[in-house]
């Protein structure tokens, strides 16, 4: 399961629910993305910057983000 920290003032979880996900309000140590409408430098994950409200394109580079690390997290697991 993917974990990814919105910093966003809303977030639609049904758009995510498919895509196996955990939301957590706390950035933690297995944390694989950071959401947020601003950058912030020390953090040690994949970020993506969301105007308010995100558009149609950002939850679709979300989509891509996560199916990117859920494959990178299977080559890992199977080497």
């Amino acid at each position: 399961m993917e974990k990814f920290l919105p910093s966003t003032s809303r977030l639609s979880y049904n758009n995510l629910r498919p895509l196996n996900i955990e939301i957590s309000k706390r950035l933690e140590d297995d944390t694989d993305i950071f959401l947020s409408d601003q950058r912030f430098y020390d953090v040690d994950c994949e970020q993506m910057i969301w105007e308010s409200p995100p558009l149609a394109e950002d939850w679709e580079q979300l989509g891509d983000l996560i199916v990117k690390i859920k494959q990178n997290d299977k080559k890992i697991i199977n080497s």
